[in-house]
């Protein structure tokens, strides 16, 4: 015997669905996981993330400028230092406040569905810093990622702008060290 539904329910959500209703919880099952599939889908034609083996002519050189802290531990908009060189490999050496850059390379932040959307940056520079980032540093940083575009004025310098962040993890997550914004770097 079939129990009424109360009122201004979906049947495939209720408790009563398992007994009464089972294609319905199939076919939203069914749904779900195709959704799932196509954004997974468009996340991954969206990024780009390989190491560029062959950097772009326009970003090899000595780059230097600041980003600007904005951190709990430290005063709002206090100015930390950068200085990169990036070679024709790809590689990056250089500094970040006080630490050394090691391990460093440019990779490409997005692919092509990322570019004709405009989502993300044109580039990052991933690495391992050895040092401290900046004076006050809760913890020690172990890993920098710095997403940037090459902006391009007339009349004016190349300059390359984004963000700087800092992790003691890999694999970064939510618990940043340092964070700083409005990257700028002029190359020297």
């Amino acid at each position: 015997m079939q129990r009424a539904l109360p009122r201004g329910r979906i049947p495939c959500f209720t408790r009563l669905a398992r007994e009464t209703t089972m294609k319905q919880q199939t076919s939203t099952r069914r749904l779900f996981r195709a959704a799932l599939a196509a954004s997974l889908a468009l996340c991954t034609a969206c990024t780009g993330s390989e190491r560029l083996h062959k950097t772009p002519s326009g970003l090899e050189g000595v780059w230097s400028g600041r980003a600007l802290l904005g951190t709990k531990w430290a005063p709002r908009d206090q100015p930390l230092p950068l200085e990169i060189e990036i070679f024709d490999d790809g590689r990056v050496e250089g500094t970040l406040g006080g630490a050394t850059l090691r391990n460093s390379h440019i990779a490409s932040n997005r692919g092509a569905v990322g570019r004709a959307l405009d989502l993300a940056t044109e580039y990052i520079l991933r690495g391992e810093i050895e040092g401290e980032v900046a004076a006050g540093e809760p913890k020690r940083s172990k890993f920098v990622r710095a997403p940037f575009n090459v902006v391009e004025r007339p009349g004016e310098t190349t300059l390359l702008w984004g963000s700087v962040t800092t992790w003691e993890h890999a694999s970064g997550g939510k618990n940043e060290i340092v964070g700083a914004h409005d990257l700028e770097l002029r190359r020297k």
